[in-house]
């Protein structure tokens, strides 16, 4: 995750008041991704994964 301004062509995505920009070809490639949210001593912060679907190899 990186902070910085979105292009024309970026894809924008608001869940539960947070906006999330993703480069267009990404949503080919990922279909689906998981946000959470962790804020324990030692991780604060937002995790992005991707599903990737299939297998993993």
């Amino acid at each position: 995750m990186a902070l910085e301004e979105p292009k024309d062509s970026d894809l924008k995505y608001t869940v539960d008041g947070f906006d999330f920009i993703m480069e267009e070809g990404f949503e080919q490639v990922y279909s689906q991704f998981t946000i959470g949210y962790s804020d324990s001593f030692l991780r604060k912060g937002f995790t992005v994964t991707p599903d990737r679907g299939g297998s993993n190899c």
